[in-house]
């Protein structure tokens, strides 16, 4: 556990044996175990300096309360205080100011921004796809609702937050469902139903992660739960089942995700010989 430290050490310690190698300096006048050197570790020695009413935000937030970012165990940290308040300084933290009445919880034992207050801070930090995966996961839990996110004139980042907000969806299961989503949307490739059950023939073939019915196109993404031999197997059914009703089924793995350019294009590609009549 982290504790305080000052010019005279501690009620145990003399400085001299806190600077021993056994020890860490996570920040100023704190220090840990040595081998205490996660995100986690760092946080809360950081939360043992903050001063009153101030609070984790921003990406820092959205990690302690379990949202996606693209930066997870992100540094330095972000600290929000009230107006009135003096930030402080410390290198390992990143100082915000604003009035924190009322949009405050507690979590992993942290004071943090609660999750209408980060996700509007993300809107100045965070790509507006990054965000999109956000809403969406903060959506299908039931931890806000639309009416819950509201937007004041003059945010910082107002034009992400409501491009976001509009393309937020809580039927989406999975950060790169949402991505891909809105990914597709940039490009003018038109909007997927998402995780949609197929059925052919009253018989139920599966539930596709995007899925077009008008072009009977459907995508899956493989991520790591499809590698076990049972998954294979079933998945193996399902896809075969799809093109026996005349359904295409394109399968993504990571490998699409980082090079999303070639993507896009193969599946605009595919939806044009299947029908559709724009271009991207």
């Amino acid at each position: 556990m982290p504790f305080l430290v000052t010019k005279n050490g501690t009620p145990e310690l003399t400085y001299s044996q806190t600077r021993r190698a056994s020890l860490r300096t996570p920040t100023r006048g704190v220090r840990t175990a040595a081998q205490a050197a996660t995100w986690l570790d760092d946080v809360a020695a950081v939360a043992l300096t903050l001063p009153p009413g101030a609070a984790f935000s921003h990406t820092t937030a959205a990690q302690l309360l379990g949202l996606p970012t693209p930066w997870p165990d992100g540094r330095p940290l972000h600290v929000t205080v009230p107006r009135a308040v003096n930030r402080g300084r410390r290198k390992a933290v990143a100082w915000h100011q604003r009035d924190l009445t009322g949009c405050t919880l507690r979590a992993g034992g942290f004071a943090v921004t609660d999750h209408a207050r980060t996700w509007l801070d993300l809107g100045a930090v965070l790509t507006m796809p990054d965000l999109v995966a956000v809403t969406d996961v903060m959506l299908r839990r039931g931890l806000v609702s639309v009416g819950d996110l509201q937007i004041a004139p003059g945010t910082r980042g107002v034009a992400t937050l409501r491009e976001a907000l509009m393309l937020a969806d809580p039927d989406s299961r999975s950060v790169r469902e949402s991505l891909l989503r809105v990914q597709l949307h940039s490009s003018g490739l038109p909007a997927p139903r998402i995780n949609m059950d197929i059925i052919e023939e009253g018989i139920w073939l599966g539930c596709g992660d995007l899925v077009w019915p008008e072009f009977t196109l459907v995508i899956e993404y493989d991520g790591i739960h499809h590698d076990s031999q049972r998954q294979r197997h079933q998945d193996a059914q399902t896809r075969n089942a799809y093109a026996e009703h005349g359904w295409e089924c394109l399968v993504l793995t990571n490998w699409h995700f980082r090079h999303m350019h070639d993507t896009i294009e193969m599946i605009a590609r595919v939806m044009r010989q299947r029908g559709w009549q724009g271009t991207v």
